[in-house]
């Protein structure tokens, strides 16, 4: 699961920011998988720097543990509840 939780790109409503910085999270349950997904978000900020002549800064930490059994049950009961949602309107709670 990649999530983008952060997006900041200056202040005022009516300037374009000359800088933006994103940062978010990785989440896998195999860490060839989350190799995988640092390379291939390192070839898109790569191919837009050079799209749009721009310098983009890249910096993935593995600080976390890959997440436990535990955690995968509790994203598969998310997944669920959020699909039920979806399909049937009833309340995921």
């Amino acid at each position: 699961m990649v999530s983008v939780t952060r997006f900041h790109a200056g202040d005022a409503d009516n300037v374009l920011p000359g800088r933006a910085t994103l940062g978010g999270t990785v989440r896998t349950f195999d860490a060839g998988i989350q190799g995988a997904i640092e390379a291939g978000m390192r070839r898109i900020c790569d191919a837009v720097a050079l799209a749009h002549d721009v310098r983009i800064s890249f910096d993935f930490h593995r600080g976390y543990p890959q997440p436990s059994m535990r955690h995968k049950r509790l994203l598969f009961v998310g997944v669920l509840r959020q699909t039920l949602w979806v399909r049937t309107g009833c309340s995921p709670t």
